[in-house]
């Protein structure tokens, strides 16, 4: 049914991962309160209860739990949901493609947001195995929505919907720089954070072994790496490796690891913010800390090219290149001027391709375009109010 024959919201149902409260969640809760009610009413939709289904609630957004036992129950529970609270769109937020059968089962259009690289999330499979994923779930899905042209670059060849790109939204600059402290008092007590869950493919251990070339010039500096291992058992291991690694550079003091309640006022509070992460989609942790105003150092390596212009908006080194991010966080730390005007840059970088309305009015007119079944709709230039 056309949108404009509703006369009620569209109600648009997101199916998420319950468990992992990370960048992308955090995006998506950005932009389910960013969205106009009076158009558009977000239902999350998850497998179980978690943190993330905690984050949805507390939010004041409608939540539907399934508890399926088996594929097969979800499903058919799925199917049902889908019905009985009125859902008119489905957009699944991960790899699985439970929510694209039942949407097709049940008549509705689906939307398939890809927010990681292929690669990386499928890393389990072999290259045969995931292409055929993908080829699956976009041959599902009414539209593919990607937040870089790094994470579209799989589905070139593809039959089914082209890959439309809607970069992911931060608040206003001003929202964030409001909560931003002077960085004055940080140059004699400079402060360098990393925001990431603790997974291999993040690389901490670079920036742990940068921090041991860093202090012999900035024996002062302290390093905060904030994340979570969700409780998984590689992540716990990983983390456990980082701290032998911390122990044996004698950095103990020095780099500290735990989670926070309140990402945003740690990337604020920060003199400077790194991300050694190989194959990232597009980090929030990134976005947010250049709207926080703090100059951000990270890996040249897949969308972060597409955020950052180096020596410009921000510093891109070597990934896997510890020395070479020392350097970096050296040349930051040493020149403060240098270190404000990438900083500047980069709120204006904000503003520009990543303002959270712009990126909302994308998506409202996806949702419109896939009710009126236009399988090849770009949003990018689109005038819609949101």
């Amino acid at each position: 049914m056309a949108p404009d024959t509703l006369n009620r919201p569209l109600r648009v149902g997101w199916y998420i991962h319950p468990l992992r409260l990370g960048g992308l969640e955090h995006f998506l809760l950005r932009l389910a309160k960013k969205l106009d009610p009076q158009h558009v009413e977000i239902v999350g939709i998850f497998a179980r209860k978690g943190e993330v289904v905690d984050a949805f609630t507390g939010c004041g957004i409608e939540t539907k739990i399934l508890n399926f036992r088996s594929f097969r129950h979800g499903f058919e529970n799925l199917s049902e949901s889908l019905l009985s609270h009125r859902i008119d769109l489905v957009q699944t937020n991960m790899f699985t493609p439970l929510a694209a059968i039942a949407a097709e089962h049940v008549g509705l259009p689906h939307i398939w947001r890809v927010g990681g690289h292929p690669d990386v999330a499928l890393r389990r499979m072999n290259p045969d195995e995931r292409r055929m994923h993908l080829e699956v779930m976009a041959a599902q899905s009414t539209a593919i929505v990607c937040n870089s042209q790094f994470v579209a670059e799989p589905f070139a060849g593809f039959s089914g919907p082209k890959p439309v790109i809607i970069r992911n939204g931060v608040a206003n600059v001003l929202e964030y720089q409001v909560r931003a402290p002077s960085k004055k008092h940080l140059r004699n007590l400079p402060r360098i954070c990393m925001l990431a869950h603790f997974d291999p493919q993040k690389r901490h251990e670079d920036l742990i072994r940068a921090a041991a070339l860093v202090i012999t010039r900035f024996p002062q500096a302290r390093f905060a790496l904030y994340g979570s291992t969700f409780g998984e058992t590689s992540m716990v291991a990983y983390r456990k490796e980082l701290r032998k690694l911390i122990i044996s550079l004698g950095l103990e003091g020095v780099v500290i690891m735990k989670r926070t309640k309140d990402a945003v006022a740690e990337l604020c509070r920060a003199t400077v913010s790194v991300m050694p992460s190989i194959n990232e989609s597009s980090s929030n942790a990134i976005l947010e800390s250049m709207a926080c105003g703090t100059p951000v150092i990270a890996a040249d390596s897949g969308g972060n090219k597409e955020m950052i212009d180096s020596s410009t908006n921000g510093l891109l080194v070597t990934q896997c290149a510890p020395e070479e991010l020392a350097n970096a966080i050296l040349n930051l730390l040493q020149e403060p001027a240098f270190a404000q005007k990438i900083a500047i840059s980069a709120s204006q970088k904000i503003r520009h391709d990543y303002d959270l309305d712009i990126c909302a009015t994308r998506y409202l007119t996806l949702y419109r375009s896939c009710m009126n079944d236009l399988k090849t709709v770009d949003p990018e230039n689109s005038k819609c109010a949101v």
